[in-house]
């Protein structure tokens, strides 16, 4: 049976493009108080030797991801979304993708994908607040014909979309978590959401209901203790990678990308992939070129995926001439981007900072592909980058006279420092 939820009224009356933002803040917040009010983790039953038609979780697996206004085709972000529920569907019976955009990586993987329809418009407070009730009729229609055994959402700001399926068809409830948005607004936005609180205030319930909250790092997890959730209940599970899709190529398909690149047999290639955005040390990376080049004329840089830094590195481009050593890929398909990672020696993370209200709590895909492919690592020793990356030697290792790699799997730098970079 299906019970009726709070907002029943607002989704029978008028659409909720029809309302102002005010009187959609308050039926919102109204929805989510009463929410919080009953969230409870549901159980989950898991079969114990995985036997029932060699599936470990009978019925209907559901992963969901309503940030609408993120529409990416590559990167960290989507290789994570993609491979994890490649790997949901493995140990589920049926299994399907929901999400606000289009995957085409799932579509390759062979999984069954439903794309919503009726998007609000841009990444805006008010948009934010009106998916939850333009995207519900949909999945509810959906949930009516099979009810899953159990939701996997990445979450997304202020969405309590299967917060709110959980707890009106029953369903457990397993929550992805990556880390305060709120707080990356504020260390690399710019400036702050306009609905913090209600934002906070959803998190606070979807928490609360959430059967599991995987995480990808202890900084994450000890936010998540502060904030007053169950330790017994969150699972720290770092990033990671495909080894068959992320792995090392022969010299002769090394070389051949490499010079459909551009690149010299003779070139010290050095590759990053990821995006410009504010933690990735692009600022860094464009502080070093110039000397790097100077230093090492046969130094050649493969820089993949693009944004909102990308315009610092151009710019030292431009100001030092560098344009003949250094190849701006952009963008890619996912694939592409691991394959073009092949050309590379070196592979660079030069991630610069912690957030302005806590430790970086990122947990780089890139830092996973690179030690997949089999090449020499530069990183900076920030958090989890350096625990991954240990042992590992540092900057000042590479002078010593009796230097030896030994067993380490990178050169650790200091986080922001150009020079050590």
């Amino acid at each position: 049976s299906i019970a009726p939820t709070p907002s029943e009224s607002f989704d029978q009356a008028s659409s909720a493009s029809d309302r102002s933002i005010h009187e959609l803040l308050q039926q919102c917040n109204s929805t989510v108080d009463s929410l919080l009010g009953t969230a409870a983790p549901i159980p989950i039953e898991v079969e114990p030797d995985g036997q029932l038609n060699g599936y470990a979780m009978p019925g209907l697996g559901c992963y969901m991801r309503f940030d609408f206004w993120v529409k990416i085709s590559s990167g960290g972000s989507y290789g994570h979304t993609c491979y994890v529920a490649k790997e949901l569907a493995d140990v589920t019976e049926r299994f399907v993708f929901i999400a606000a955009n289009s995957y085409g990586l799932i579509d390759d993987l062979g999984l069954k994908q439903i794309v919503l329809d009726d998007h609000p418009g841009d990444g805006n407070d008010e948009n934010i607040l009106r998916a939850n009730f333009n995207y519900y009729p949909q999945l509810r229609e959906q949930f009516l014909k099979e009810t899953p055994a159990y939701i996997y959402e990445r979450i997304s700001l202020g969405n309590f979309l299967s917060l709110r399926l959980s707890q009106e068809f029953g369903i457990p409830y397993i929550v992805e978590y990556n880390g305060s948005e709120i707080s990356m607004m504020r260390s690399f936005g710019g400036g702050a959401y306009l609905h913090e609180d209600f934002y906070l205030k959803v998190e606070e319930a979807i928490f609360k209901q959430a059967t599991l909250i995987s995480v990808v790092s202890e900084p994450i997890k000890d936010d998540l203790v502060r904030r007053g959730t169950d330790p017994g209940k969150i699972l720290v599970n770092p990033n990671g990678c495909d080894p068959n899709v992320y792995f090392p190529i022969s010299d002769n398909e090394k070389q051949s990308i490499r010079r459909e690149q551009g690149f010299k047999a003779r070139d010290c290639v050095i590759g990053f992939i990821g995006t410009f955005g504010g933690w990735h040390g692009m600022d860094v990376l464009a502080e070093a070129l110039p000397d790097i080049c100077s230093r090492v004329p046969n130094a050649r840089f493969l820089l993949i995926g693009d944004g909102a830094y990308r315009e610092v590195v151009e710019n030292t481009i431009i100001k030092h001439k560098l344009k003949p050593n250094v190849r701006l890929a952009g963008r890619v398909p996912q694939d592409e981007g691991a394959r073009l990672l092949g050309a590379c020696d070196i592979f660079i993370s030069p991630h610069s900072s912690h957030m302005v209200d806590s430790p970086f709590f990122g947990s780089p895909t890139k830092i996973f592909e690179y030690m997949s492919m089999g090449g020499a690592i530069v990183a900076s020793d920030l958090e989890q980058i350096g625990i991954v990356l240990s042992p590992a030697l540092r900057a000042e290792d590479l002078n010593a006279s009796n230097f030896e790699a030994g067993d380490a799997r990178a050169v650790l730098c200091v986080p922001g420092s150009a020079n050590s970079f």
